[in-house]
């Protein structure tokens, strides 16, 4: 409730809750990360670390963790009930695997707890693209065009960026960030995962 005396409009950001990002498969294929948390126990298996209570808390161990790309946390299993709130770190690029109706899991990439997905566009972004690198997320993306706007040639000044997630048919685009001097957005192609937005303060 609200006070009295003020008229409200509240709501949530679309696409902001159950962190969609995720994916409800598990990630087969990449190499698990060895790492220890404190207060966590030996689970005596490598990159896995117990008593996890969330995915977002996993996806934290995960971005802490240099090595780490993927991670999957178990909320359920239906199989093997020692590994419900497990979580496992891997690097390398596992692909998706269905576990059916015998786990409950969530998957993703390594992201900055920090780093609110929702205040990015889908899109692709316009313009000339300047310079593009890999980065973790799209959060350093967003930073780098940040650090190219002082640029003394108005036509080097990054205005706008575009952060690959996942390109399922072309992988080595994956986590590529591309600096541009255009201001709008347009559609993208269909089989990446795109992170788009303006940098902070930008009127382009």
């Amino acid at each position: 409730a609200g006070p009295t005396d003020m008229v409200l409009r509240s709501g949530r950001v679309p696409g902001c809750d159950n962190q969609p990002h995720l994916t409800s498969k598990d990630t087969r294929g990449g190499a698990l990360v060895s790492t220890v948390v404190k207060n966590h126990g030996d689970s005596g298996e490598a990159g896995r670390i117990n008593n996890v209570p969330s995915s977002a808390s996993c996806g934290q161990y995960c971005w802490d963790n240099p090595s780490c790309q993927y991670f999957t946390w178990v909320e359920k299993d239906n199989t093997q009930p020692g590994y419900d709130n497990s979580c496992f770190l891997k690097k390398d690029s596992p692909h998706y695997i269905d576990e059916g109706l015998s786990k409950t899991l969530w998957s993703g990439t390594a992201l900055d707890a920090s780093c609110a997905l929702c205040d990015f566009s889908t899109e692709d972004t316009d313009g000339t693209s300047l310079h593009y690198q890999y980065v973790r997320n799209a959060c350093e993306c967003r930073d780098l065009c940040a650090g190219w706007q002082s640029s003394p040639d108005p036509k080097q000044r990054c205005n706008s960026f575009t952060f690959v997630e996942n390109a399922f048919s072309w992988s080595v685009g994956r986590l590529r960030c591309y600096l541009k001097n255009g201001g709008g957005f347009k559609a993208g192609p269909t089989d990446m995962v795109l992170r788009s937005g303006r940098v902070p303060g930008n009127t382009a």
